[in-house]
């Protein structure tokens, strides 16, 4: 039921795409020193009037969370665990233009879908990496959270945006599905820099 939900989700968002001046690109991302190892994915703008658009992007994301190594067998000397994810935020943006320079707010949810999780350990002094099944660890393979983030971009000829935005995120779901267990959010910040393309070009015949 979820799957059906995200995939109308898509088709309406693709509608919404081709019926106005969108942009389509890619972005990179991530902040070591954070939750957040790693983000990839393919943010589109569509504008809804000079101020605001909406910005949903199709995500990969990998996230540490020490706190499910509470769900792992003690007798290893479990240090980390990660986390990837298939994400799709959708997010409302506010710009304030100053010539070819924009400055930009954004707020939205976020909802993902766990493909793959792994658990890191030392053993004999060297470290191992142990892949793990959602529910071995007792944890939930759905996450539903909220961004919000600051940035700026500048847009080039034809139309190309170069971006860069700071993100936080804030997850809304216990992922701990073990009966009395702490409770398990994720949460980070992280930078992401990209760029976006028009999908259409301006076209006109002068007079």
């Amino acid at each position: 039921m979820r799957v059906r939900s995200i995939c109308f989700l898509l088709v309406l968002l693709a509608s919404a795409t081709l019926q106005a001046q969108s942009r389509i690109g890619l972005s990179l991302g991530g902040d070591f020193g954070s939750d957040v190892l790693f983000r990839a994915a393919l943010p589109v703008e569509i504008p809804l009037n000079a101020t605001f658009s909406l910005r949903p992007e199709l995500a990969f994301t990998q996230r540490k969370s020490l706190a499910v190594i509470q769900n792992m067998d003690r007798e290893r000397r479990y240090f980390s665990a990660t986390m990837a994810y298939l994400e799709l935020p959708v997010l409302l943006q506010a710009e304030l233009h100053v010539q070819s320079w924009s400055l930009f707010g954004f707020f939205g949810p976020s909802a993902s879908f766990g493909l793959r999780a792994a658990a890191w350990f030392r053993e004999m002094g060297r470290m191992k990496t142990e892949q793990l099944s959602w529910s071995g660890a007792n944890i939930h393979r759905f996450d539903l959270g909220l961004y919000a983030g600051l940035g700026a971009e500048k847009t080039l000829p034809d139309g190309y945006v170069l971006f860069l935005d700071f993100r936080y995120y804030l997850g809304l779901l216990n992922l701990n599905a073990r009966p009395g267990g702490a409770a398990i959010y994720h949460q980070g910040r992280a930078f992401t820099l990209g760029f976006l393309i028009p999908l259409r070009r301006k076209t006109g015949i002068a007079r």
